[in-house]
């Protein structure tokens, strides 16, 4: 088993020096996904088959792309299937020599094809397009194991595997286990206002601070050491969140103190705007300091709000609306929409006899879907005569698939 423990370096410029040698060199600890997966006949060695993982080692220029010089690659995926022993078998893979202790646990880079990953083996997650993080996790017993599988169709008009190379391991501050992410969803201010919820402050607002700099919605921090400091003016027990961009240029580690006494650490090892929630509440008496402190360098820490509630700071179920669709051509459909908070998961697209209706055909395919990270996209487009299909797309809060910018535009529909 390759089991390597390998640290990112510092040019003399101070720039870290990492997007070249990523793929050589993976910070943490890492092991290789063919050391420590089974059942060891679920990939054949260099070939391609339907119903097995191909063991690649000898694809060009392997030695820069991949972990360790192999990678286990998926059959080529054309539909989703219905069961996990379907196509693939599941690999189960084992890590049993860590050293006791929380870590963020990251699975390499599936490429811009979908994999399957579950922590129990019957919870699925779908990802592809960046590392899929297991978050912040407690392995007491040095024992850690994960399953991936090839459940999931590629994009169309992208047919090809998917990549499982490596597992690795960082190891972050035990009070880390304190802390999950969620995502930020529109109304947070207005549930916290509810039947006197609780309250939040504008980080931005807080003057105490050393290193941080008012940067009007957001205080911004950028090297180990810098501050802020949050004076509670009123007695409580509150459940508290953190409202901050997670910087791509590094993993954040902003600790929490209250009057002195370690909280929580938010890890912040994603990307883009999130909320860190603090799973143990705090009891509070007007005057008690609450201290927020950089621990690593990344490109800057910015901390938007401070959230104080008298429950868990949980994000609803998403709701959908302004739904709106027009056919600008037969066999092509445009949808919009908005939702109250960003969810991940994926398009799908299938003929129904009573889809949508279109000039001069009987139907044409409906799409549903649903969205995933910030941003507009393409239009989305569905011909008829599609087999059913998932796709996944990078999609946000306030959506359109068409170059029309937002819902309430309004545009005119096709009757």
């Amino acid at each position: 088993m390759r089991r390597a423990e390998i640290f990112m370096f510092v040019l003399g410029v101070g720039v870290v020096c990492a997007n070249v040698g990523v793929a050589l060199e993976p910070k943490g600890i890492v092991y290789e996904a063919e050391a420590i997966s089974s059942p060891a006949d679920a990939w054949v060695l260099n070939e391609s088959s339907e119903d097995r993982w191909r063991l690649w080692t000898d694809e060009p220029d392997i030695e820069r792309k991949r972990s360790g010089k192999a990678v286990l690659a998926s059959p080529n995926v054309a539909a989703d299937r219905e069961r996990p022993e379907d196509g693939a078998p599941p690999l189960h893979s084992v890590v049993t020599d860590l050293e006791p202790g929380v870590y963020h646990v990251y699975v390499s880079n599936p490429g811009g094809r979908p994999l399957a990953y579950s922590l129990d083996g019957g919870t699925w997650v779908r990802h592809a397009g960046s590392e899929w993080s297991a978050g912040a996790q407690d392995i007491a017993d040095g024992r850690f194991e994960f399953w991936v599988d090839d459940r999931y169709a590629y994009p169309a008009g992208n047919p090809g595997p998917g990549y499982y190379d490596y597992v690795r391991f960082v190891r972050v501050p035990d009070a880390a286990r304190n802390v999950e992410r969620d995502a930020c969803w529109a109304g947070l201010d207005a549930w916290l206002a509810k039947d006197g919820r609780g309250f939040s402050v504008q980080a931005a607002s807080i003057e105490d601070r050393v290193g941080f700099e008012d940067e009007g919605q957001h205080l911004k921090g950028e090297k180990p050491g810098d501050r802020f400091t949050y004076v509670f003016d009123r007695d409580g027990t509150f459940y508290m969140a953190v409202v901050m961009n997670d910087d791509e240029d590094g993993t954040e580690e902003l600790t929490a103190s209250l009057s002195g006494k370690e909280i929580g650490v938010i890890v912040g090892d994603g990307l883009g705007r999130a909320l860190f929630r603090f799973k143990e509440p705090l009891r509070v008496k007007a005057g008690d300091a609450l201290t927020f402190t950089c621990g690593t360098f990344v490109g800057y820490y910015r901390v938007e709000q401070l959230v104080f509630a008298s429950e868990a700071v949980m994000p609803p179920p998403p709701a959908f609306k302004d739904v709106e669709y027009w056919s600008p051509t037969a066999g092509a459909v445009d949808v919009c929409w908005t939702t109250t908070s960003v969810v991940a998961t994926a398009a799908s697209s299938m003929a129904r006899p009573d889809s949508i209706r279109s000039p001069g055909r009987t139907s044409m395919p409906a799409a549903i879907i649903v969205f995933s990270s910030e941003g507009w996209i393409r239009p989305l487009r569905t011909r008829p005569g599609l087999s059913p299909s998932t796709t996944a797309l990078p999609l946000s809060r306030s959506c359109c698939t068409s170059s029309r910018r937002h819902p309430r535009h309004r545009p005119r529909k096709s009757r």
